[in-house]
């Protein structure tokens, strides 16, 4: 008897040292951008994941990183990757049906008044009407991977999982995928979906917040550095008789991540909780929970805002117009329709400071806009690297 006890013992003390052992290893390798928050968690001034730092160094120079658009032009490939724990199985096919992901990613002219009323559009759909039609994305979606542990034993730091457990998940999940014979090396972005919700919904701290990163995975006995983003599959809201309404996950949160696989653009909004940054006006910031309100009379991201201009510049989408002499009498198109920006600079000396001008209209994606007319972004290319405590024009609020 003591024996058979000792001998269990054993057993549980090995597993639980190959597990700490596998969540010591299993961090990230790029720096993690996250899902900004909810409007409703920075009324409550829910906390933000405190996100671990990441040592550029740990990739060596010139490597590349697959699961990263190198050029924003022609069509991506993407994969899906859905997985559920046996403690949060996914939501049955008569609640979410199981084609939704496939139509939220790959579908043109959906009808979402019977899909999902509060989604307007496709990952695909953004994307074409973002770029002028100069790139288009269609998507591999796998079927559900059940993980090896409950969810509680990844995300249980109260933390996020950033301690650790959300980085494990995303391991296996990904190593699964290679061994059943997705080489991810042949895809543009890798999306994983997890049963639940995201803590940019829920402010839980034992909850997901989604993120885009990179880990290491082994393809044809070679670490390979793969760039990937995590996303929930649905919200649950309320309606104003308290309700519960499940609502599949909506577009802004997928296109949002997305916007980092390009590997160019940052975060647009502000985690300090002093201003929005640019609130609801880029996908980068706020506006991507742009869209019609839901149940609970908030809007949750099934309309998401363009790219700003500045972000758009730099996917190569628009070339701006950099006018000489003085200009009067000018005529700007809506940004959404053909993609005609201005660049300024002051004095009309060059630089690294200067303005860009669009003119914003409630069109499109950009529907759902609070306001229209004429944006004007300051950019100063040297704070890229540096606090900027002036996000906005004093007495303006990007809302």
């Amino acid at each position: 008897m003591r024996r058979g006890i000792s001998i269990l013992l054993t057993t549980i003390i090995f597993l639980l040292l190959l597990f700490t052992f596998t969540f010591a290893h299993s961090f990230p390798i790029t720096k993690i951008h996250i899902m900004p928050p909810h409007e409703k968690l920075l009324e409550k001034k829910v906390e933000i994941p405190k996100i671990p730092e990441v040592t550029p160094e740990s990739i060596p120079q010139g490597t590349r990183i697959y699961g990263t658009i190198e050029k924003a032009q022609g069509i991506g490939k993407a994969i899906v990757i859905p997985v559920e724990f046996t403690d949060k199985p996914k939501q049955p096919d008569d609640v979410i049906p199981s084609n939704y992901f496939n139509i939220l990613f790959n579908s043109e002219g959906a009808d979402w008044s019977t899909i999902n009323p509060y989604n307007v559009g496709s990952v695909r759909e953004f994307y074409l009407e973002n770029s002028y039609n100069q790139f288009d994305i269609t998507a591999t979606i796998l079927p559900w991977y059940t993980a090896k542990y409950t969810y509680t034993t990844y995300i249980n730091d109260g933390d996020y999982g950033f301690s650790g457990g959300v980085f494990v998940l995303v391991s296996e999940v990904l190593q699964n995928a290679v061994n059943n014979g997705y080489d991810l090396r042949n895809y543009d972005v890798i999306f994983i979906i997890h049963s639940g919700q995201g803590a940019e919904w829920t402010g839980d701290t034992n909850d997901i917040w989604s993120h885009a990163s990179a880990v290491y995975v082994t393809i044809n006995g070679q670490r390979v550095p793969v760039r990937y983003t995590i996303q929930p599959e649905y919200m649950l809201d309320y309606d104003s008789l308290g309700n519960p309404v499940i609502v599949p996950q909506t577009v802004g949160v997928f296109v949002h991540e997305m916007g980092h696989a390009f590997g160019k653009l940052p975060d647009l909004y502000d985690r300090d909780y002093s201003s929005l940054g640019l609130g609801r006006w880029s996908l980068m910031a706020g506006g991507s929970w742009n869209g019609p309100t839901g149940p609970g009379g908030y809007s949750i991201g099934g309309g998401p805002s363009h790219f700003d201009a500045w972000s758009k510049i730099q996917l190569g989408w628009v070339t701006p117009i950099v006018p000489k002499d003085n200009l009067t009498n000018v005529t700007i198109p809506p940004v959404e329709k053909e993609p005609v920006v201005y660049k300024l600079w002051t004095d009309g000396e060059e630089g690294p400071q200067y303005f860009l001008l669009e003119n914003r209209q409630a069109i499109g994606f950009d529907r759902f806009l609070r306001g229209f007319g004429l944006l004007i972004y300051h950019v100063d290319e040297k704070m890229r690297n540096y606090q900027n405590d002036v996000e906005w024009y004093p007495g303006l609020d990007p809302t």
